[in-house]
């Protein structure tokens, strides 16, 4: 038996990650105050724990206190007792102005306290809980001091409760028999370091770098300026444990913008997956400005992000986004869309995009979440068509959320389409305070 401060996660002032343990406690956990602070700035990925655990107080199944962390694709399997902030998962979750933010995890262990007591977070304190879910029957728990929430033991034991999981790389789950399990990669490919000199080519319009491979498709972060053409296939499902479990890094970012050229000559890049909660600007390209990109196909992607969130880019300033196919999952706060979040004075054409978008508060799409032009040239969506499911809190549509000033012109969507305020079969919001926007699409 443990005791006192021998814990599962001890406290350090560093930053810490942790990825792939599991754990089975064949006796009892106790504590006479916590068990297991994670401690600031850290990442928990891919953990486990079965068993039983005991404290007084911030008693939880994998973690008993986490503030200004990242869990995520994690669960708990434990029964819990305390005195005061214990949960099937976490006991506390974020402290003062500092959040953790939790995603894709789930707690089934029975949960015994006196006092602040939830089925997943005992003590919510400032916490964002994404896509988390505990079991009501077995925890004897029906509330939550968090976001979580509560599912029957049958409805645990069914994939459709977990829509957004990525059930490609990440979890498997027996159809009415158990609950989520966590994959263990047999291969886990990581990235190897390249230069551009070990790629073909010269970077240029005439001469681009050609991509065979991951570790070459990576390699384009070397040169934002450069040219680039996908030569075959790219299958990326390892990243799904990239980055202590957050996933693909996009390609340029709001201070370092991608504004060279890529052409997918009709190829496939599979499985890419992005988990960071609280960062912005996120797709295969973060921030692209005067760039190039056409001619993909873009499948089975799975990204959570805060906002500016697309398949292919996070935010489209002017360029060309031109002949892809795309198929995949967007969750953020705002400003979605299944291939650019946001597209500000460029193009989009010749696209059709199979969606599952869904915005916390607003601005979401199949293809684009807004459309701004703030230059002469204006914002077009052009011969584009969508499907999927779209949902969130304002201003989602079929296939662009809002259309402040710019024109959609020949494209249809057979998406459906949810929201509480102004959701619209191709577009949520068209105008606001902005002159000069035109949607022109066949019946």
């Amino acid at each position: 038996m443990l005791k006192s401060n021998s814990l599962l996660f001890f406290y350090l002032d560093i930053i810490v990650f942790i990825q792939y343990i599991y754990i089975r406690l064949t006796s009892p956990v106790t504590g006479k105050d916590l068990f297991g602070p994670a401690p600031a700035n850290s990442i928990i990925s891919h953990c486990s724990a079965t068993g039983t655990v005991s404290g007084t107080y911030n008693v939880g199944g994998l973690i008993g206190f986490s503030n200004n962390s990242t869990i995520m694709n994690s669960f708990a399997q434990v029964s819990t007792t305390g005195y005061d902030r214990v949960g099937g998962f976490i006991g506390t979750s974020g402290w003062q102005d500092s959040y953790t933010h939790i995603s894709f995890c789930y707690s089934t262990g029975a949960v015994v306290s006196s006092s602040s007591v939830g089925g997943f977070s005992g003590w919510g304190g400032n916490s964002y809980h994404r896509e988390c879910y505990w079991d009501v029957q077995s925890s004897g728990i029906s509330t939550d001091a968090g976001s979580a929430l509560g599912k029957t033991t049958a409805e645990m034991q069914q994939r459709s409760t977990y829509e957004f999981w990525n059930f490609t790389s990440m979890w498997s789950i027996q159809e009415n028999l158990d609950y989520p399990q966590l994959l263990i990669p047999d291969d886990l490919t990581e990235l190897n370091s390249i230069s551009l000199d070990d790629l073909e080519g010269q970077g240029t319009p005439a001469d681009p770098y050609l991509i065979y491979s991951v570790d070459e498709l990576n390699a384009m972060r070397l040169d934002l300026s450069a040219h680039y053409a996908l030569m075959a296939d790219i299958d990326l499902e390892s990243s799904a444990f990239w980055d202590y479990g957050r996933g693909w890094q996009p390609i340029g970012n709001a201070e370092e913008r991608f504004t060279g050229s890529f052409n997918g000559n009709s190829h496939t890049i599979d499985k890419l997956t992005i988990n960071r909660t609280n960062v912005g600007y996120l797709g295969l390209f973060g921030y692209t400005e005067a760039a190039t990109i056409q001619n993909l196909k873009l499948q089975n992607f799975h990204i959570i992000g805060e906002n500016y969130c697309g398949g292919i880019s996070g935010y489209t300033l002017r360029g060309s986004l031109d002949k892809f196919e795309i198929d995949g999952i967007v969750l953020a706060k705002s400003l979605a869309g299944g291939i650019t979040g946001v597209l500000d004075s460029g193009f989009l054409q010749r696209s059709f995009a199979d969606m599952n978008v869904t915005c916390q508060t607003e601005y979401g799409g199949a293809l684009v979440g807004v459309i701004y032009s703030t230059e002469a040239q204006k914002g077009i969506v052009s011969n584009c068509g969508s499907n999927g499911l779209i949902r969130g809190n304002v201003n989602m549509g079929g296939l662009v959320g809002a259309l402040t000033w710019g024109y959609i012109i020949n494209s249809y969507s057979h998406a459906s389409v949810t929201a509480n305020g102004q959701p619209g079969g191709i577009v949520g919001l068209c105008g606001w305070t902005n002159p000069g926007y035109e949607v022109q699409s066949p019946s």
